[in-house]
């Protein structure tokens, strides 16, 4: 019985095993192309629930406030709210002593947004690793 994992069972020679896995590495390491690609795609989708699950109030600002953008060259992404475009959002997550009740519309967007965007990542991460083979 043959290994599925063995990647000889193509027919490759050690260089070209070699030569692929210098490929993933490359990939796969903080700020590699596919992790970018990945992390980015993966903020999309986050940022994209939480707009759905914000309020939208009479100049849509709250919802227009919420971006994604990617931080130290592509090692990290950040999903947040842009304040000088909505002031008030910690007040419409949170609420207010003066009786405004909360409205925790980032925490469950970013919630129901965690199972979509690891599905994602894994999906993308093992089709970007396949590429090399």
């Amino acid at each position: 019985m043959s290994d599925p994992f063995n990647p000889w069972r193509k027919g490759k020679d050690p260089d070209t095993v070699l030569k692929a896995l210098d490929g993933i590495k490359a990939d796969i390491k903080p700020g590699g192309k596919l992790v970018t690609t990945v992390v980015g795609d993966a903020a999309d989708i986050i940022r994209d629930r939480i707009k759905r699950e914000a309020p939208l109030g009479p100049t849509g600002n709250l919802r227009r406030s919420i971006y994604a953008r990617m931080r130290d060259g592509g090692k990290f992404a950040e999903v947040g709210v842009e304040y000088s475009i909505a002031p008030h959002a910690h007040m419409v997550e949170y609420g207010t002593s003066r009786g405004q009740t909360p409205n925790p519309f980032f925490r469950r967007g970013a919630g129901f947004s965690e199972i979509p965007a690891i599905s994602m990542m894994l999906d993308k991460m093992a089709e970007g690793i396949d590429e090399h083979w």
